[in-house]
């Protein structure tokens, strides 16, 4: 650089107060700010070991009452159910479909887990997710769907009445109420739930979407059914909204 440039740079800095040499000086705000909260190791703990718990099979295929005395007096959250869902087909030549098991568990045991194992080191969960599994130390009761059956709704071709149509999803299955401490059975009852295809669309180029949107319905008609259910078996537990 020319001996004049060199001497200008040197007049502009001492002007502006700078020293183009000089370090930047540490932010005392970042030097305060506190480290962030370790994981509570207790919380992972706890939801592991609901998503080991593993559901006994039922015993009897007839409606059983529940004995209300047994948690009359519990706060709401209390008497409020988890939500699980067993597999109990004699057949299980293909794994239930996530779009018709997701409205049927409460909370999502599995999702809490993903949470809590993609956290930078270090870094607390949100609030919501360690409100949720604490929210698990002070519930007992889960209602379990033990499925039997279950036909995915499919588009098929009426020989009879020479058309295509959509045959409708279906599921049967017993919601039984556990005590998550001993798996026992404490009452239960049944559902049978059918999709409503009447106005599903027949075009070829639509059958995926609309036998997964099927799917996803048929979800939600179980859940449904069994809020209606329960108040044949109980008035006192609660379904989780």
């Amino acid at each position: 650089m020319p001996r004049s440039l060199a001497c200008l740079a040197a007049l502009f800095f001492a002007a502006c107060g700078g020293d183009p040499a000089a370090p930047a000086e540490p932010s005392s705000e970042r030097e305060s700010a506190p480290a962030a909260a370790a994981l509570d190791p207790a919380l992972g703990r706890a939801l592991n070991a609901w998503i080991a718990k593993e559901w006994p099979a039922l015993r009897t295929a007839r409606e059983e009452k529940c004995d209300d005395a047994r948690w009359q007096g519990l706060p709401v959250e209390a008497r409020t159910l988890v939500l699980a869902v067993r597999d109990a087909r004699f057949e299980k030549k293909q794994l239930l479909p996530l779009d018709l098991t997701a409205p049927l568990t409460a909370p999502k045991l599995h999702a809490l887990r993903d949470a809590l194992a993609l956290l930078p080191p270090g870094q607390p969960p949100a609030a919501g997710v360690t409100d949720e599994i604490a929210s698990l130390g002070g519930r007992r009761w889960v209602g379990v769907f033990h499925v039997t059956e279950h036909y995915g709704a499919d588009r098929v071709f009426r020989t009879d009445r020479g058309r295509w149509e959509w045959t409708p999803g279906t599921l049967v299955a017993w919601l039984a109420i556990h005590d998550a401490e001993s798996g026992s059975v404490l009452c239960q009852t049944q559902l049978v739930v059918k999709n409503d295809t009447r106005s599903a669309p027949l075009a070829p180029r639509l059958k995926s979407d609309v036998r997964q949107r099927l799917t996803r319905e048929l979800g939600r008609g179980v859940k449904i059914e069994a809020e209606r259910a329960l108040r044949r078996i109980t008035a006192v537990l609660e379904m989780p909204s």
